[in-house]
């Protein structure tokens, strides 16, 4: 890596589980620029030539580094999973009797005045009586997307109760959402450095170029099959109405499609 900058981050990162990926958004960066300079000192093309090609470095460049991407989309994803399993617990509905003090609660708090409410909201059962049901019941009256002392309140008393409940995993998504955080930082200057060399200064031109190779428009419709006992993905050949086994780059390419349905209503999109 011969930018200094690059590796100056890459150092800043330090182990990063998803470092062997940043180094290589940065290597395509790098690399698709040795080529612009390549092609520019290129006296035996014509302007068009010299432009075809540019742009054909480019698509390969913008598809390495999608792919290239791909580990820090796959910690999103597990991301996202962990964040929706932090929620509050529900209660049994069978649990009549449970209810009915949790309902007594509420309506203590109904009773109290703010420093008290506040107060008894740091208590798990008060918490838990006040989260079950809508803020209102309990004499609070947040109003969404606005700031105030009893959003606030709502806001802060769900937070340490699912800090109470959730420690380990709320530390982990912590964790979890820098590593995503540094990887997308580093992928996105990689980017960055491709529109710089590019030749396309209007950001438009350029993001109407790079977005279809981004999203896989028309991507070819990957599908497992178990042969033999073991996994083939092969690529669904609606012409020939056949599946043939997917190359490398085929299913770096390709999206697994559930139907046709949802295939066709992709290349729609």
């Amino acid at each position: 890596m011969s930018n200094l900058r690059n590796s100056q981050l890459l150092h800043q990162v330090g182990r990063h589980p998803l470092k062997a990926a940043l180094a290589r958004c940065f290597d395509i960066a790098e690399q698709f620029e040795g080529d612009i300079q390549f092609l520019q000192l290129n006296d035996g093309l014509s302007p068009k030539g010299r432009q075809d090609e540019m742009q054909k470095r480019l698509r390969a460049a913008v598809r390495d580094l999608r792919d290239a991407r791909a580990p820090i989309a796959e910690m999103q994803a597990k991301l996202d999973k962990k964040r929706k399993a932090v929620a509050m617990p529900k209660f049994d509905p069978a649990d009549t009797l449970g209810f009915m003090r949790r309902q007594e609660l509420r309506a203590a708090l109904r009773m109290m005045s703010s420093g008290q409410r506040a107060l008894h909201l740091t208590n798990p059962a008060f918490a838990d009586a006040m989260l079950e049901m809508p803020p209102v019941l309990s004499g609070l009256h947040p109003v969404e997307g606005q700031p105030g002392e009893d959003a606030s309140l709502v806001e802060t008393t769900k937070e340490q109760r699912l800090g109470s409940l959730f420690a380990r995993e709320l530390a982990e998504i912590e964790e979890m959402e820098k590593i995503v955080a540094e990887g997308n930082m580093v992928a996105d200057l990689a980017r960055v450095d491709l529109k710089l060399h590019s030749g396309m200064d209007d950001q438009r031109v350029f993001e109407e170029f790079v977005k279809p190779i981004e999203a896989k428009q028309n991507a070819p419709w990957l599908k497992k099959f178990t042969e033999d006992g073991r996994e083939v993905i092969r690529v669904v050949d609606l012409e020939t109405n056949r599946a043939h086994a997917a190359s490398e780059r085929e299913i770096l390419d390709g999206k697994f499609y559930k139907d046709l349905a949802e295939y066709q209503a992709d290349r729609a999109a």
